[in-house]
Parts: C-alpha cells; sequence; structure tokens
C-alpha cells in the first residue's frame, strides 16, 4: 500500500510540472521605415515565431541575448517608457514583456544602450526565423 501510495505521489509531481506553456520571454513588433509591418515572439523555452508563423528554435547566443535584453527593459517597460525622438519616418519599435511596454524610434536620440541591443535582437531573429530571413 505504502508502494503505490509512493507512487501516485511520483506521477502526481511529474503531471504538476507537464504540460506548462513556457510563456512569451519578449514579443517585439516593427513598423515603418519602409518595411512591412513585422511581430517576432520569443518564448521562455527559446523558441520564436515570425508574424504568427510556426515557431522555430533560436540559436543559444539568441535565446540569450533575448533573455539580456528583456532583463535589461524590465526598469522601462515598468514605467511604459517611450523614446520616439527618431528622425522621420524612421521604424518604430514596441516591446512587450511582463513587466509591461518600450517604445522607440530608430536613432532615438534619448534612447539608452539597451534599445540598440533589442534592434540587434530583432534583426537576428528575423534572419533566423522569418521566411527569407
Amino acid at each position: 500500500m505504502r508502494l503505490m501510495a509512493a507512487a501516485l505521489v511520483v506521477v502526481a509531481a511529474a503531471l504538476i510540472g507537464c504540460g506548462g506553456s513556457a510563456g512569451d520571454l519578449i514579443a517585439i513588433s516593427t513598423t515603418g521605415g519602409g518595411s512591412p509591418h513585422a511581430r517576432y515572439v520569443v518564448t521562455g523555452d527559446g523558441l520564436a515565431s515570425c508574424n504568427g508563423g510556426k515557431d522555430k528554435t533560436l540559436s543559444s547566443q539568441t535565446v540569450l541575448d533575448a533573455r539580456e535584453v528583456e532583463r535589461e527593459l524590465t526598469d522601462y517597460a515598468e514605467k511604459r517608457s517611450s523614446f520616439m525622438n527618431g528622425p522621420a519616418g524612421a521604424r518604430r519599435y514596441v516591446a512587450s514583456t511582463k513587466d509591461g511596454i518600450v517604445t522607440w524610434a530608430e536613432g532615438a536620440r534619448s534612447a539608452p544602450p539597451v534599445i540598440a541591443k533589442a534592434i540587434l535582437l530583432t534583426q537576428n531573429i528575423k534572419s533566423e526565423v522569418c521566411p527569407g530571413g
């Protein structure tokens, strides 16, 4: 009887850890700048999608970069920061994380260094995940 009870506890514990989604780590949408609208979503388990397409596995470095950008955006996302003082017609970005939203324009003069990292991350995701990169 004890053996069966122990087995049930092990099975229940295993089931609790299974089946859950990793959740979104960061989503970045782009508009303007002469390019069509795009949306890139990175999940906590290292997958990414482009414009709602099929999830694909990212390279280890891109996953690390996404986690770093998400972490560095925390304070800005909580404050819903916006860095939109870029050149006219510049590409615009919206990054969503569990902490909130950050918006910016490419080339914004007041943007912190993490914004450049986020732009590079977006380009890397696009090349790894989107059809035609």
